[in-house]
């Protein structure tokens, strides 16, 4: 990936996309060199959206399971929680179209809180 290596050698350790417009399956056979894929969000119902994080491949971490909480163009969400030395870290990718429902949005939002 052309980006990671313009960081080198500070790679980040957790990258997370938002539209990253592929379906599930495409996702899960994407490829990226030290980078596994943590948590994700395809749309079922129309084209392009999605959210989905990559984290490096050393990293201890637990996907959380938001699928309930998604709709498509309204609410597109996930997760992972990273175990550090006495820390956890909770990492979400979040997506809303501009054509979503922003109230919906905001309610879906307080919701997972």
């Amino acid at each position: 990936m052309e980006l990671l290596s313009q960081l080198y050698p500070a790679f980040p350790r957790i990258i997370c996309f938002s539209e990253h417009h592929t379906k599930h399956l495409e996702l899960h056979r994407s490829h990226f060199d030290n980078y596994k894929l943590g948590g994700s969000y395809c749309r079922t119902t129309y084209e392009m959206g999605g959210v989905c994080i990559f984290v490096w491949e050393n990293l201890n971490y637990i996907r959380l399971d938001l699928e309930k909480y998604c709709q498509d163009k309204d609410f597109e969400v996930c997760a992972i929680k990273i175990h550090l030395d006495t820390k956890r870290v909770c990492i979400i990718a979040i997506y809303r179209a501009p054509s979503g429902n922003f109230d919906l949005f905001l309610s879906k939002t307080r919701c997972c809180s």
